[in-house]
């Protein structure tokens, strides 16, 4: 970012507004039809592609949502949430779930191991990550089993090593998420690296 930014057009003004809100967390208040969303769903359709000149057409797709996110941060378009109180929890939490995304994460065994009350985790949650717990656990099962995918694992064993407890449950989160079958964007990625 230090190499695009310049005094009249500053990359980290949000984050730089975030930490005087003393805030960890940045929400959109109309996400879904935002420009910001856009940007968001371009970089996750091109996220491991083996496309021509794939890095620097990331690279391209990163500033763009750089660029979107600041334009909303001052037009007034995201709230800073306070993340004062339970952050270190939730930080521990969110550690917690990255280490373990092959186990069992159920809300009710994160209460037990985090000594919370299970409305009170999945509230808290939601008001300092903007995630769900099972949305933020879906896309952390997603990311890793991706990972797996493009370093040559087999499609099944990386939605089992990831924590996806069927195969069919990957399948449609993968296709909610990306678009398309982790089977069709392999086969089109290997089409294109010849």
């Amino acid at each position: 970012m230090d190499e695009y930014s310049k005094e009249e057009n500053d990359l980290s003004y949000c984050f730089r507004n975030a930490i005087e809100n003393n805030s960890h967390v940045l929400r959109l208040r109309s996400f879904k039809n935002s420009s910001v969303a856009t940007s968001v769903a371009k970089l996750i359709k091109n996220l491991g592609n083996d496309a021509y000149a794939n890095e620097l057409f990331m690279q391209v797709l990163f500033l763009e949502f750089m660029v979107e996110l600041n334009r909303a941060a001052i037009s007034d378009e995201v709230e800073f949430i306070s993340t004062s109180y339970s952050g270190t929890k939730i930080n521990s939490i969110i550690q917690y779930i990255n280490d373990n995304l092959a186990s069992d994460l159920s809300v009710d065994i994160l209460a037990t191991e985090f000594f919370l009350s299970r409305y009170y985790l999945m509230h808290t949650f939601k008001d300092e990550t903007g995630y769900t717990i099972g949305n933020y656990i879906t896309m952390k099962r997603l990311s890793a089993a991706q990972a797996l995918i493009d370093a040559g694992a087999p499609i099944v064993d990386a939605s089992e090593q990831a924590g996806f407890g069927t195969y069919s449950t990957f399948l449609r989160a993968y296709k909610k998420t990306y678009g398309t079958s982790p089977r069709k964007k392999a086969e089109s990625q290997a089409s294109l690296s010849f």
